[in-house]
Parts: structure tokens; sequence; C-alpha cells
């Protein structure tokens, strides 16, 4: 899954379904919502009298979930939720707050927010497909490249001799395409071959020059060997991104 938002519509890729889903949103809004740090106590909500407060509701406060992200480390999880309102989503963590909620929670189709002691869940609309099992079919990944960059062939090179090395910084996610497990990269070393090649710290590589990225199969050193220009696609905070890669 990730979300990238292009001109005036978000385009969500649910990680978790097999299909990809565009929402218009509108952008003419001159009444934007803001994130509150104000705390869940603090709205005044009470838990009815004999319900448990650890089973979840329905929330009803204004805000759309729109992707998913379920990392095998929770706090790494990550939830694209917009509030009603505002143009676009943005990319939230457990423990953020989120209007008088807090997030608790991230599922593959839910989250789970505490809001005054009573735990309260937003899903993934029905309309935008249905369920299917945790990998899904290739479809086109339409994010244009935002910018460029550029590697000496000798750098390159090095990186290729320390292409063992170099894969032991990209970790498996619960993220599966096609029945294989989509990479994380790990910390990244300021000055490295992945810094100078644009990446960061917990971005999701997602395709090279198209072809997805996996544990079983990964396409960047053969791109990197093979071609002098490249486009990655990762998802980074919730938000797809995209760059075209020059080798000189």
């Amino acid at each position: 899954m990730a979300a990238f938002f292009a001109g005036a519509f978000t385009v969500a890729i649910f990680w978790t379904g097999s299909y990809l889903h565009e929402a218009p949103i509108d952008e003419t809004s001159e009444n934007p919502r803001v994130v509150s740090r104000e705390s869940p106590e603090a709205s005044g909500l009470e838990t009815p009298a004999g319900a448990d407060p650890d089973t979840p509701q329905r929330s009803e406060i204004p805000v759309f979930l729109m992707a998913t992200v379920v990392s095998t480390n929770p706090a790494r999880s990550l939830a694209t939720l917009r509030i009603e309102g505002e143009p676009r989503g943005h990319a939230y963590r457990p423990g953020d707050a989120l209007l008088d909620t807090t997030l608790e929670t991230i599922e593959p189709r839910r989250v789970l927010l505490r809001r005054a002691g009573r735990l309260e869940f937003l899903e993934l609309e029905a309309e935008t497909g249905p369920v299917a099992e945790p990998s899904f079919a290739p479809a086109p990944l339409q994010v244009a490249p935002e910018g460029e960059r550029t590697l000496p062939r000798s750098l390159v090179e090095a990186a290729l001799a320390s292409q063992t090395s170099l894969e032991h910084d990209l970790e498996p996610t619960s993220t599966l395409h096609d029945g294989h497990r989509l990479l994380e990269l790990g910390d990244v070393e300021k000055g490295g071959f992945y810094s100078r090649l644009g990446l960061e710290p917990r971005d999701v590589l997602m395709r090279v020059d198209g072809e997805w990225v996996t544990d079983q199969e990964n396409p960047l050193w053969a791109a990197l060997r093979d071609h002098d220009e490249l486009v990655l696609v990762v998802m980074r905070e919730g938000t797809a991104r995209s760059w075209r890669v020059h080798v000189e």
C-alpha cells in the first residue's frame, strides 16, 4: 500500500488488496481542519454505561482512512488519513494525536483510535473494492518522477561489488506483492550509496523501472549494472515518491 497525490487527485494503493483505487479530492476547500494535540479526555465524551471501553465502536469523527502499511514492528506502521475538508491526507503512526483521538493501532484494513478512554475504529471504505488475499496483481503505478540524481559510474561499480553487504540494509516487511515481501531500508549512512541514490531511512522500495522490488527479486542491481538511466519509486511516510537516476 502507498498513497500519493497528483494535482486534484489522491491515489491510494492499498497494499493489502488487489486493486488500484482513485478518488478525486476537493482542493478548493477554504476551511481546512487542523490536527489537534489536545488530550482526548478533554473532549467530554463518556463511555456509555455497561459498554466495554475496549470493544471498538465505529468512530464518527470526520476523518477518512485512505491506506495502511502494517510493519512487523507496530511502531513503524503507517496510516494515511484525511480530515474532512482538507485537500490531502497525511501519514500517522501509533501514538499520534488526531483531532480529539489518539491513534492506537494500525491494522491492514482499519485503525483503532482511543477517544476519551473509549476504543473506536475507522475502516477503509467499502467502495474501494473487495478484500483480497494479502497480495495483489501488478497494476500500473503512475507516479511522475519529481527530480533527478546523477551518480558516477565508479560509485555504482563499487556498490555492485558490495551488493551483498548493501542488501543487509534492506529488511523484509509484512506487506506482500505476489506472495513476496516488499523491502524496507534500514539506517542510511550519510554520504553513502543509498543516500547518494536519494533514499532515506524507512523508505519502502516499490519499483525500479516498473518492476516490483521484493525479497525474492530486487531489480535495482541489474538496472544499475545494465542501464545508464533508471526510475525509482518508493513509499516514504505514506506517500509514493519517484525520481530519475542517471549513471555517468
